[in-house]
């Protein structure tokens, strides 16, 4: 993708939660939740974000939209360095940026009506002609799949799977070009999933939207996304393209999360990768690799030194001092 330009830029991305420690809360530390991340997210793609609970997804991308503050590195959005730029000068950039919540039944108003709901950041972005608000809502609720009727009635009326399309019909109704899917389908049911997949599928299609897809589950991401960016404690491991992940993974974190997938043929013999021991705290991350402590392949160089992230083959990055003997 290198003759097209980055959508978004991020380099070296941190982003710390402070915190105290001890009766006398006098010794101080931070939580790594994002320590040290860069990428590129071009127009019209979706990248996929893949690890475990705790490593750092969520917090990027409230990073990515200013939600959360920025400790350290750039994020640039259509050339545009957004990194500290105040809440009013944010607002005209946050139009071209919306997230799509996991939980549908806390992130919707249950006060409002769906339609006001909808309307809002309309409302705030200056739209003040009511009948156009109204007619905008309407029009969005059907791109998702919701008739009119829905427009007067309250969020606590409906499934999960009709509260996610009021999610995506507010999310949507500023036709933003950067939309973040933060566990956007988990708190679904399977069936349900599928259904809310193929509908950012075909918007994403006809509105022209790139998405960065938030998931821990491999099936769901190998679905959905060209690109799969894989975390670890606060640090990209691995990013390649989907096929090429799912079918060379290069990182040993990658290879247990793959080996997790269920097999739908009972009869087939299943390699499960087993980590041993528990997720490091992004408190006190450990020294060199920070898979090293659950590596089935560490060496003495893993704990003393962090490997390079590095391109190991045509467009796959890893983040491993062994990736080309684990190939062997």
């Amino acid at each position: 993708m290198a003759d097209r330009e980055p959508l978004l830029e991020i380099r070296d991305l941190k982003t710390y939660f402070p915190f105290n420690t001890g009766f006398g809360k006098d010794k101080k530390g931070n939580v790594h939740a994002v320590d040290g991340v860069s990428l590129d997210v071009y127009p019209k793609e979706t990248l996929g974000l893949v690890g475990e609970s705790g490593c750092g997804k969520s917090t990027l991308a409230r990073s990515v939209i200013r939600i959360e503050n920025v400790t350290e590195g750039s994020i640039k959005f259509m050339g545009q360095d957004i990194t500290h730029l105040s809440k009013d000068q944010l607002r005209p950039i946050r139009k071209n940026i919306q997230i799509i919540f996991q939980d549908p039944y806390s992130s919707l108003d249950p006060r409002m009506p769906v339609g006001k709901i909808v309307e809002e950041p309309m409302l705030v972005n200056g739209v003040t002609d009511p009948e156009e608000r109204r007619q905008r809502a309407i029009d969005m609720l059907a791109k998702v799949g919701l008739r009119e009727y829905v427009y007067d009635r309250y969020a606590h009326e409906f499934s999960g799977g009709q509260r996610q399309r009021i999610s995506i019909a507010r999310s949507l109704i500023l036709m933003p070009k950067l939309v973040l899917c933060d566990e956007a389908v988990s708190a679904l049911d399977v069936s349900i999933q599928s259904q809310i997949l193929n509908l950012l599928n075909d918007l994403q299609e006809e509105l022209n939207l790139t998405y960065i897809f938030i998931s821990h589950a491999m099936n769901v991401i190998r679905h959905v996304s060209k690109r799969v960016g894989v975390m670890y404690l606060g640090k990209i491991v691995e990013l390649a393209p989907t096929q090429e992940l799912f079918e060379n993974p290069q990182h040993p974190y990658t290879k247990a999360l793959l080996s997790a997938i269920p097999v739908p043929d009972p009869g087939k013999a299943q390699n499960r990768i087993v980590l041993e021991g528990d997720l490091p705290s992004p408190k006190n991350p450990p020294n060199g690799c920070r898979f090293h402590t659950r590596c089935p392949y560490r060496k003495e160089i893993c704990e003393q030194e962090e490997p390079e992230y590095r391109e190991v083959c045509p467009g796959h990055f890893a983040a491993c001092h062994f990736c080309e003997q684990l190939q062997k």
